[in-house]
């Protein structure tokens, strides 16, 4: 009878399961309205024409075509949500064109009964005419999709800026009942080319690349998290990428015209998009999307014990005030050049990147100071900390790289020198200097050398990953949670590749709302140890949601969190080293490290290009990825002289048997004595015109045929020879894989 009842109970677990990875979790209060049922019946408003104007652009409304038109007064160009050649010709029979080419917005939502998403537009047949209403509002129109038979509703509006035309979705403008919206794709086609056409669009991957418009029978796709995938919303079968998007920026060079699109409001919760080679409608495309609830799959097995997944969706929603994107059409010069000229300007407009850095580093260095391995004691394992690079051996590596760059400027970041090393066992390595690497003479020695010798010493903390309970911060209560309520969790992944270790080592994320107190501690006790510069390598790099608090919602405030945090170190008269920064921590850092210069290596990306480097050059000091860790050494190096950036290289004096032949952590390839003449020829190589490109703004660049060619500001040319065989410039002949300047 016992068993039976056991089984009875197994079954119910079994059945009720699907049931709860679904969504029937307990709830958390939405932020979106519910459906009003009178929005669907009130009164059509036909409301169109000009309807802004300021001294260069005017905006149209047609409330027949449900289009906005921006009209260049300058260059006589029109732009619009729908293709323009498009809509000037009057649409088409094409049905399936009809409904996507002329749609401003495109939103997912999740079906109530059966928890899948689906897809709706604005011109789909779950919306009529008279559930459309539009009114004017300053500079704009505001314009109300009701979708009655699904009981949802969305607002755009269309706001005439300065610059273009800022299109966003008021979040108090949402509405919904039992489906639930999840997705939001605004204006999908306000960046878009014929297939035809001489053409590409930019998307900011790593740092940065192009997509070229072609027909193609199988339309080719790209889909990137602005900011990288939320760390707190794990689902399974995807792909780590080797490099994330930093910058919330597209656009198009479609033929003489382009466009650039700027996403501003809810950008930690969107997504970049293209779709390339459409046959079926003629034209493709890049546009935004934004995910405002979050989502992860669950694993679970069925009654014939087959492992199953099911997704399992938010309550809360992002709490962005509006999910926003301005779209910038570009004048003299409509390439990617003029792309990161214009994203350039508009950072500018809003106080940032006004001068031009001063001197640069001639040599950047980090050194990995200490770690933990494996040992035994009487056949029980236990593990200790084994130094990689004492304060003595530090000192001494950095003399003599010192010498090679005739005593210039250098910067040093010391990673893995407070407590625990690189294993994170506590947050901020305990905000303590490590006595493992040396004792307090050694610091203050190493100090002065620094000093002395015109050396930035930057001391880091990670603030975000920590895998044991220590300084005031548990796991049971500061982690960071997921939708199910577990604790948001980070797993070590094969060095330049996309394989995680299922058998390394893991760390918790810190909880959003302790990480402004973990800032504090860091300010304290870089200022206590006398640090004049401190790097966050963790946390410049990422956006990560926390559902512990609605606040944190797919990612929310990360931006403003970290800038706030970054500028008060500033207050502190700190320096601040930033790591594969994303662009929000990039603008409030004054050295930006292993600055992002490869893609996710998505198979529909054409060519890599380096856009980021093009925003940043001349106005932060850039440092390349690590050399001496990259995949392509040559090509790193290569790509590092092209755009002016300062060398960097991790290093180490001693490595253990335990982490010398590891793939998952910092040391491969990191021993000090294996590079020390390639670091010298390198730097040797370059450091001349680095001395004079270092702190210059580029002004052009192209790459072609394993060539490419760079104009610096002040007028010095690189030509860089990426192949195997000699090549010819204008500036004489290139030897394999070397450089030329004049």
């Amino acid at each position: 009878m016992t068993k039976r009842k056991i089984s009875c109970l197994c079954l119910a677990v079994l059945l009720l399961l699907p049931m709860v990875v679904t969504g029937c979790a307990p709830k958390v209060q939405s932020t979106i309205a519910p459906y009003n049922e009178e929005i669907g019946s009130e009164r059509y408003s036909y409301f169109e024409g000009a309807i802004a104007e300021n001294e260069n652009f005017q905006l149209w409304w047609d409330d027949g075509r449900q289009c906005a038109i921006l009209w260049d007064m300058q260059t006589g160009i029109f732009h619009s949500t729908t293709p323009y050649d498009y809509y000037a010709a009057g649409g088409s029979d094409n049905y399936n064109a009809e409904n996507q080419l002329n749609s401003p917005l495109v939103i997912t939502y999740i079906d109530a009964d059966k928890g899948n998403p689906y897809e709706v537009t604005a011109v789909d047949g779950c919306i009529s005419r008279d559930a459309i209403t539009s009114k004017p509002i300053e500079n704009g129109v505001s314009v109300t999709y009701s979708f009655p038979n699904i009981r949802l509703a969305v607002t755009l509006e269309y706001v005439l800026c300065e610059n273009g035309l800022e299109i966003r979705v008021p979040m108090d403008g949402l509405q919904e009942d039992d489906h639930r919206i999840y997705e939001i794709a605004l204006a999908p086609f306000m960046v878009s080319a014929t297939n035809d056409s001489d053409s590409y669009f930019m998307v900011p991957s790593g740092g940065g690349a192009l997509i070229d418009v072609q027909p193609l029978n199988q339309p080719t796709v790209y889909s990137e998290a602005v900011y990288g995938e939320d760390p707190a919303e794990p689902v399974t079968m995807v792909k780590r990428r080797q490099h994330q998007v930093a910058l919330p920026v597209f656009g198009v060079k479609n033929g003489d015209t382009g466009m650039l699109a700027i996403i501003e409001g809810g950008k930690e919760s969107a997504r970049i998009n293209a779709k390339v080679g459409s046959t079926d409608i003629g034209y493709s495309n890049a546009y935004a999307s934004f995910r405002i609830r979050g989502r992860e799959e669950v694993l679970y097995s069925n009654m014939s014990n087959n492992q199953m997944s099911s997704a399992r969706y938010g309550n809360s929603v992002s709490d962005a005030e509006y999910l926003s994107v301005q779209y910038m059409p570009l004048r003299e010069d409509n390439t990617y050049i003029g792309m990161a000229n214009q994203y350039r300007a508009y950072l500018q407009e809003r106080g940032f990147l006004t001068e031009t850095v001063g001197e640069t580093p001639a040599l950047s260095v980090s050194f990995l100071g200490s770690t933990q391995v494996s040992d035994s004691f009487f056949g029980l394992p236990y593990k200790k900390d084994f130094v990689t690079t004492s304060l003595a051996q530090t000192q001494a590596i950095s003399e003599e790289l010192l010498a090679l760059v005739d005593g210039d400027k250098m910067l040093i970041t010391l990673l893995g020198y407070g407590e625990g090393g690189l294993a994170s066992t506590t947050v901020g390595g305990g905000f303590a200097a490590s006595k493992k690497v040396g004792n307090k003479k050694a610091w203050t020695q190493l100090q002065e050398f620094a000093a002395k010798n015109d050396i930035v010493l930057a001391m880091d903390y990670d603030l975000v990953l920590f895998n044991e309970n220590g300084n005031g911060y548990r796991a049971n209560n500061a982690a960071a949670h997921s939708l199910s309520s577990l604790k948001v969790k980070e797993r070590t992944y094969v060095l330049n590749t996309a394989v995680e270790n299922n058998y390394g080592t893991f760390w918790y994320y810190l909880g959003r709302s302790q990480l402004a107190g973990a800032m504090d501690k860091a300010i304290a006790s870089a200022k206590k140890l006398n640090f004049g510069a401190v790097s966050f390598a963790s946390l410049t790099k990422t956006a990560y949601g926390d559902y512990r608090d609605v606040r944190y919602t797919e990612k929310s405030h990360m931006a403003e969190d970290v800038q706030a945090m970054l500028q008060s170190c500033t207050d502190n008269e700190l320096k601040v080293v930033a790591t594969h920064a994303n662009d929000y921590a990039a603008l409030y850092a004054d050295y930006v490290v292993e600055t992002p210069l490869y893609t996710s290596k998505f198979s529909s990306l054409s060519q890599e290009i380096p856009f980021y480097s093009l925003v940043f050059q001349g106005y932060k000091a850039l440092t390349s990825p690590s050399i001496n860790t990259a995949i392509n050494i040559d090509d790193a190096y290569l790509q590092a002289v092209a755009t002016g950036m300062t060398l960097q290289f991790t290093l180490c004096d001693t490595l253990h048997d335990d982490i010398q032949h590891e793939q998952d952590t910092a040391y491969v390839s990191s021993r000090y004595a294996d590079w020390k003449e390639s670091i010298a020829d390198m730097v040797q190589r370059s450091r001349e015109l680095h001395a004079q490109v270092g702190n210059q703004p580029i002004t052009q660049y192209v790459k072609a045929d394993g060539m490419s060619y760079t104009c610096f500001e002040n007028g010095v040319e690189v030509y860089v020879n990426y192949t195997d065989a000699e090549m010819d410039s204008p500036l004489g002949t290139i030897p394999a894989n070397d450089f030329v300047y004049g």
